[in-house]
């Protein structure tokens, strides 16, 4: 079973996960359309359904081989997975506790709040810069174009950021984020240095790719910002219900955060669009 197939199929059409990314991008205007994947073969037919029998086994193996596509999958289980000095909190029940119920506690996870917010953006520009061949520039409006790149805008613009700071008019318009990525970058990606570990992949690309990352984070946040109550409303009934309780204490909050895996869900996808897209231009695949 190749690394894409075996991430892919961590999840089915009934996962929490899937459910609930399904919910947020059918309330949020301009998602990209969101078809179950579970192959190679799945990302193949929708993003080129004219390829030839030799683009899909390429597609295949450029999957099955590839280190960036491996790097793809890498960085998402990590980002899903946390760190053991700090409690990587964000997450769609994170956000929805945030959004539903301010107070002491929200408060207490502002700065926490931030900093992930920060480190998942590093992440994410990190998997971009592995997804797609050419200049920084090119990448980043590859992923600008791409439905899982859209996807995964959508979903850190609403849930990393519009949602648990709905009450900051701050960060909905203008350039806070903007702010926050430039500002906190540095030190969030010694974070992140720290959670990949000795043994992990060097992180080459992830800050210089967040820096062509940013201005789409914004405008994204800014858009999923007019809808955050809509979102939270289509979210709440899948919430399990230990994440629908009144506890909003910050323990509960980091531990139900690792109940939905969606960087592994929309990471194997990343890796997947980015097989497809390889094989379909040979001369990008190394």
């Amino acid at each position: 079973m190749s690394r894409i197939h075996e991430a892919l199929n961590e999840f089915n059409q009934e996962s929490v996960t899937w459910k609930m990314l399904q919910a947020i991008y059918s309330t949020i205007p301009y998602s990209p359309t969101f078809d179950f994947w579970s192959s190679v073969d799945d990302a193949t037919r929708e993003l080129a359904p004219n390829a030839t029998e030799e683009q899909l086994q390429l597609a295949r193996q450029i999957g099955e081989g590839n280190k960036q596509v491996g790097n793809i999958i890498w960085m998402a289980s990590l980002l899903d997975a946390g760190d053991k000095g700090y409690a990587v909190i964000t997450g769609l029940a994170t956000a929805f506790k945030l959004f539903s119920g301010k107070g002491v506690e929200a408060l207490e996870t502002d700065d926490q709040q931030r900093n992930d917010a920060v480190l998942k953006a590093l992440g994410v520009s990190y998997m971009v810069y592995n997804a797609y061949p050419g200049t920084l520039a090119e990448r980043a409006e590859a992923f600008r174009k791409s439905p899982t790149g859209q996807a995964l805008s959508i979903y850190y613009g609403t849930v990393e950021v519009a949602l648990p700071f709905a009450d900051n008019v701050a960060f909905a318009s203008g350039s806070a984020l903007s702010n926050l990525l430039s500002s906190e970058g540095q030190a969030q990606f010694g974070r992140l240095t720290q959670m990949a570990g000795s043994g992990g992949q060097d992180l080459q690309g992830a800050a210089q790719m967040l820096a062509q990352l940013t201005e789409q984070f914004q405008r994204v946040a800014t858009h999923t910002a007019g809808y955050v109550k809509p979102v939270a409303e289509s979210i709440g009934p899948h919430l399990p219900n230990a994440m629908n309780a009144a506890d909003k204490a910050a323990g509960v909050i980091a531990n139900a955060a690792d109940v939905m895996p969606v960087y592994r869900l929309l990471g194997g996808r990343l890796a997947a669009e980015s097989a497809v897209l390889r094989a379909l231009n040979p001369s990008t695949s190394a």
